[in-house]
């Protein structure tokens, strides 16, 4: 048996419902298509925190954390949804703490 260090964990977390929720979609205000009226397109999803996101990234960001413990993300979201709730859920340098965003 060696006497090296043991090797690194990795924790895969889920974006959508995980880690953040994202709004439901909103409906058009407007007629919907009926009478010469375009449909209005549907607003954009608000991307909101779960309780102790904030907490909890700091964990997985810390060095003496990186130092044992591997971070990746994954949802089955669109790409561009993904980034967003990515941005959302590791603003600014946190992102470099994500070993990896899997869609």
């Amino acid at each position: 048996m060696s006497s090296s260090s043991p090797p690194k964990k990795l924790v895969v977390l889920d974006l959508n419902g995980t880690l953040v929720v994202r709004s439901k979609f909103e409906g058009s205000k407007g007629p919907r298509g009926r009478g010469g009226y375009a449909r209005a397109p549907p607003a954009p999803r608000v991307v909101y925190s779960r309780p102790y996101l904030r907490t909890f990234r700091k964990f997985l960001t810390h060095p003496s954390t990186r130092g044992w413990l591997d971070s990746m993300v994954w949802s089955s979201a669109q790409p561009k949804s993904i980034e967003s709730m990515v941005a959302h859920a590791f603003p600014g340098d946190a992102r470099r703490a994500l070993t990896a965003v899997c869609i």
